[in-house]
């Protein structure tokens, strides 16, 4: 006879044993949810932040070729 792949913690609810490696898992999907939702927040506000300084290099690139351009000429 097999064991079953997942065991019910004693006074723990919201957790499950996996038999085979004795790894803890939670079974929270409203909680793995959440996670999932701030983690995709937080990648799309890094992404908006490197964007922002990238913008923020190329203006102050434009900035130096201008005072460039306006030394030479005087």
């Amino acid at each position: 006879m097999t064991k079953p792949p997942f065991a019910k913690i004693k006074n723990e609810s919201g957790y499950v044993k996996d038999m085979a490696n004795k790894a803890i898992l939670s079974t929270d999907l409203v909680g793995l949810e959440a996670y999932k939702t701030r983690k995709k927040k937080a990648t799309e506000t890094q992404s908006k932040l490197d964007e922002i300084n990238n913008i923020k290099q190329d203006v102050a690139e434009i900035k130096d070729l201008l005072k460039q351009l306006l030394g030479s000429k005087e």
